[in-house]
Parts: C-alpha cells; sequence; structure tokens
C-alpha cells in the first residue's frame, strides 16, 4: 500500500513543483543544508554516485549550484545552491506546501495528526531495516 501511494504521488508531485523528484531532492537538501561534499549528498539521499554527479552537473550548468573543490581535503567536491538555485529552492517549497494542502484537503487536522506519526514511524522502522 505504501509503495502504490508513493508510485502515485510522485507523477504529480512532479508536475506541481516543476521538476522531477530527484532534482527537486538535491535542491531541497542543499537548500538545508547549505554548502555540504557530493559524497554527503549522496548519502543522505541514498542515490548513487554516478547519479548524484550527472544531477549536480545538469544543476550547475543550468545555473541553479555551484561546485568547488573542498579546500581542506582536495578528494571532495563541495556543493552549495547558487543565487537562482535558491530562490528556486523557496519558490519549490512553497508549491510543495500547496501540493500537500491538495493532497490533504479534506482530512479533519486530528486525522492529520495521527497520519504524520504513523508515517514517522514507518519511515523509521524502514531505515532501521537498511542499517
Amino acid at each position: 500500500m505504501i509503495a502504490r501511494t508513493y508510485h502515485a504521488l510522485v507523477p504529480p508531485f512532479e508536475r506541481h513543483v516543476g521538476m522531477g523528484k530527484t532534482r527537486w531532492q538535491i535542491l531541497s537538501t542543499l537548500q538545508r543544508a547549505g554548502e555540504i561534499s557530493q559524497a554527503a549528498l549522496q548519502q543522505q539521499l541514498h542515490l548513487d554516485g554516478a547519479a548524484i554527479t550527472r544531477q549536480v552537473k545538469q544543476l550547475e550548468e543550468d545555473g541553479l549550484v555551484q561546485r568547488r573543490t573542498d579546500p581542506h581535503d582536495n578528494r571532495y567536491t563541495l556543493v552549495a545552491l547558487a543565487p537562482d538555485g535558491q530562490a528556486l529552492a523557496a519558490s519549490m517549497q512553497q508549491r510543495r506546501a500547496s501540493f500537500q494542502a491538495l493532497l490533504t484537503a479534506g482530512i479533519p487536522e486530528e486525522d492529520l495528526i495521527v497520519l504524520r506519526r504513523c508515517l514517522a514511524r514507518v519511515r523509521d522502522n524502514a531505515v532501521a531495516l537498511g542499517e
């Protein structure tokens, strides 16, 4: 049921926010974290290195992120939102909130509280299974 719901949510979410899920996750993570290494980004998003490199390169070409070599360790590349990326990330968060409001329209607040608590437990259980 959770997988079916997830797969049903992704396409309308991508249409509503105007970009693919992975791209959105990268921009959203960088908005929260600030400048981080590509390795840390990969680890946080549970994506393979090639996928992160491809996505970050495209985001850099689009002027949304900036990359630089870590001055303390040349083996790492640091990634941060560029000014255009910061503006886009802010508008994406508004669109995400709007999408969430559309999804939960008509559900009483007390039910949403229970839903959030249950989904957090499912997420925590999934993380524990992956460890």
